[in-house]
Formats: structure tokens, C-alpha cells, sequence
């Protein structure tokens, strides 16, 4: 799996021709040493800029540091090096130079793996409001291993500052434009690569009309290489057509107001750019969808799809009707009860994936109890080995759904579930739908 994720994003920077590469780290120091607790490794077809220091305390530090691509190459072959399971098979490593690299000014380990075999693509919108990044991606996640990873920053103080702060993830979100809380930094580091051709700036609905506006980028997109795709939809009724760009701007008619609207941006055939939109109402359909806000564009005030089409749409129907049941809950300003019924998801997934792997017996005690959830990820981990890569999810979308079930004294607000359950969520169900057949 490591080689299939690896492999794509080597095709990709061959092919699109990257330059550099810039290293937008948030550090801890544990003594004696710093240690990532998260960050985003862009690269850019620029070359390389001046390094950039937002933040920089005693045991704190949040730095951008540009390198050359063929220095981004080289550190991608370090992580090559650095799969937990080539390192230490009892799990614990211990930090040395040898298993750290030069990033700057400071001495990194990055002990980990990547958890999924393919590239997740992001359209503008999306880039945007997750990683704080104003074009289309491609993204790779890489988790670094809990041994080598952050263990201080819940108790870290950054009041006394220059700039105060209440904690690592309002410095994040200050100067990267993010939406974290403290419980969505959890030690990743995303290797992001964006598309500088054109994208999406602007999607207005009004009533039957759809407005959409461009940026485009001269140097490398023309504008009659450009097309776009749109679907609407509201049964029985259905718009389907694909549109050659004549300048930066479309206006399309329809003639009925649609409910679900999905708009592709194509450079020469090639996905650049999407956004797909949905109509605040009562749906009896499975796709779970959240209602969102964008600071770079007013018009784009509409819902938008949680989770894309092509993944849900591939898992077991139980698990669909839970998922929307969990949209019901959210959009009734109910987040516990939506991270009650994500817990829900994931051990109604396990469970049928146990079953399917014919280890149903093992889904009881000696008194024909069925077992807890808990034992049920013990068992899947065992079972399907390469679910170990999720258990960080699974443990922390449990945890949740435990603390709202049992605690109800513990606030879960909704950027719990957007910002901290969603992601690990849909890492899961991604691995879930390569399991059930």
C-alpha cells in the first residue's frame, strides 16, 4: 500500500513540474527535542522564497521553510526509510539523528506511514476551509507513529507571548486559516499538491439560475482549453451538459429549481476544479451533507457535500441510513447525538466486516454477549492488518461517541463533528470500502 500511495505522488510531481517545496510546520519542544505536531508540505511551481517565522517561543514554533524540489525529493525518500514496521516491530522507537532529518533549522522525525492508498482530491472550496489553501489539490495524508509524536500540547500555555493565545491550535488557525480545535491536531503531516491552472471562484444559485465565476491563469490554461461539467438534479427532473468557456464567467438557466447541483472544471478533459451543492430541505437520501460558510466568497453560503457521492454510494445500505440519520441530528444542531451514531458507523463496519472474514463467533464472550466495541477494534486490527493504519481514527471516533453517550456534562459542539470527527471519518469509511464487497 505504501508503494501505491508513493508512487502517485512521484508521477505527479514529475508530471506536473513542481519546483520547490514549502515545509508549513507547527513545532513543539519536548526536551530535547522539537517535534511536529502538525504540518502541511505545499509545493509550488515557484521557486523556492525566503523562510518566514510566525511564531517562535521557548517550547513553541510556527515556521514556513521553503526548499528546493529536488530537496522535498530527497526527504521523500527518508520517508521512505522511516515505515514503523521497518523500524521497531514492537512499536516503540526511540529518536535519534539517524532516523531524524535537517528541515531548517531544526532536526525532525517523521517515524510513520501513510494510512491510505490513494491521493485525496479537494476542490477550491474545500482546499480552502480545510487547509487554509485558496486552489484545488491533491492530498496525502502521513501520520506520524505516537511514539515519536507531540505529547504536551494539550497543557501547553502560549498567553505569555508576544501574540497571546489560548493553545497550539488558535495559533494554527491564525496564521494558516484553518478551522482546528485542539482535539484535530493529531501529528499528520499532509503532503498537498495544488493546481494553478483555474478553479472555481465564485458559485451563485438564484432561484433557476446559476452564476459561476473563474480565476484562470494565463501562463498555463487558455481559456477555450477550458470546459465545465454540470449536473442538477431534482426528481424526476435533470440538467446535464457540458460547457465550453468563452470568458470567466458562466450563467446557465434551468427550468426548475434544483436541488443538488455538481459542477466539474475541466482543463483539456482533466478534472481541475469541483463543487457540489445542496439544497437546504428535508432529503430522503443516504449522503450525509453539512451546511457551510466560505470567507473568500460570499455567494458560496449554500450547503455542501460532507462526503463525496463516489464513496458513500459504496458502502452497505445500514451504514448510509446511519450516516443519514447523523445529517438529521446535525442539521437539528444536535452534534451529540451525531457523534453518537458516527460511533455507530464504524462498529456497525467492523462488525460486518468480521462477519465477512467468518469470524462471527468472535463477536461474542462465553456467555453469548455480543462484545464491546473496543474488543471489536482489537479484533479487526488482528484480523485485517491493514485497519492498523485507522486505529487512530477508529479510538478517536469511539471516544467521542463514548464521552457523548456517558458524559453529558462534556460539551460536543458542532466543530467537534465538522472539523475533528469528519476527517477521521472519512479515512475510515474510505478503508471500510475497500474491505466490504
Amino acid at each position: 500500500m505504501e508503494e501505491e500511495i508513493r508512487s502517485q505522488i512521484k508521477k505527479r510531481i514529475e508530471e506536473y513540474g513542481y519546483k520547490s517545496a514549502k515545509f508549513r510546520l507547527a513545532l513543539v519542544k519536548e526536551e530535547p527535542f522539537w517535534k511536529v505536531l502538525m504540518g502541511q508540505i505545499i509545493l509550488d511551481i515557484a521557486e523556492p522564497k525566503e523562510n518566514e517565522t510566525f511564531l517562535k517561543e521557548e517550547n513553541f514554533a510556527l515556521e514556513d521553510i521553503y526548499v528546493s524540489i529536488r530537496e522535498f525529493q530527497k526527504f521523500f525518500e527518508y520517508l521512505g526509510h522511516m515505515h514503523i514496521s521497518d523500524i521497531d516491530p514492537s512499536g516503540n522507537v526511540t529518536i535519534n539523528k539517524e532516523i531524524q532529518f535537517t528541515i531548517g533549522n531544526y532536526d525532525l522525525c517523521f517515524v510513520g506511514n501513510f494510512p491510505s492508498r490513494d491521493l485525496y482530491f479537494h476542490g477550491r472550496y474545500r482546499a480552502l476551509k480545510y487547509y487554509g489553501i485558496e486552489k484545488p489539490i491533491y492530498e496525502a495524508d502521513y501520520y506520524i507513529h505516537q511514539s515519536v509524536s507531540v505529547r504536551s500540547h494539550p497543557k501547553l500555555d502560549l498567553t505569555g507571548g508576544k501574540i497571546p493565545f489560548r493553545d497550539a491550535s488558535e495559533v494554527i488557525n491564525h496564521f494558516w486559516k484553518t478551522d482546528y480545535n485542539q482535539g484535530s491536531l493529531d501529528h499528520r503531516c499532509y503532503i498537498i499538491m495544488p493546481i494553478f491552472e483555474a478553479s472555481i471562484s465564485n458559485f451563485n444559485l438564484k432561484e433557476k439560475k446559476l452564476e459561476l465565476e473563474f480565476d484562470v491563469e494565463p501562463n498555463l490554461a487558455k481559456l477555450d482549453e477550458l470546459s465545465v461539467g454540470i449536473i442538477a438534479e431534482k426528481k424526476p427532473k435533470e440538467y446535464r451538459k457540458n460547457h465550453s468557456l468563452k470568458e470567466k464567467r458562466l450563467d446557465v438557466d434551468f427550468d426548475f429549481n434544483p436541488k443538488l447541483i455538481s459542477v466539474y472544471l475541466n482543463h483539456k478533459e482533466k478534472k481541475i476544479d469541483e463543487y457540489e451543492f445542496y439544497h437546504n430541505e428535508q432529503d430522503n437520501s443516504p449522503f450525509l451533507r453539512r451546511q457551510t460558510s466560505n470567507d473568500f466568497i460570499s455567494e458560496f453560503e449554500q450547503e455542501e457535500i460532507l462526503f463525496q457521492h463516489e464513496l458513500v454510494s459504496k458502502l452497505p445500505e445500514q451504514i448510509q441510513l446511519l450516516l443519514f440519520e447523523a445529517e438529521d441530528a446535525f442539521k437539528a444542531n444536535l452534534p451529540r447525538a451525531s457523534a453518537i451514531l458516527f460511533r455507530s458507523v464504524i462498529e456497525e463496519g467492523i462488525t460486518l466486516i468480521l462477519k465477512q472474514k467468518g469470524k462471527e463467533k468472535e463477536l461474542y464472550d462465553e456467555r453469548n454477549f455480543e462484545v464491546g466495541l473496543g474488543q471489536k477494534i482489537r479484533l479487526i486490527i488482528q484480523y485485517v492488518p491493514s485497519l492498523s493504519q485507522v486505529k487512530r481514527e477508529l479510538d478517536g471516533v469511539k471516544w467521542f461517541g463514548d464521552k457523548a453517550t456517558h458524559e453529558a456534562q462534556m460539551p460536543i459542539s458542532a466543530q467537534d463533528i465538522s472539523n475533528n470527527l469528519e476527517p477521521k471519518l472519512r479515512l475510515i469509511l474510505a478503508k471500510f470500502v475497500e474491505q466490504l464487497k
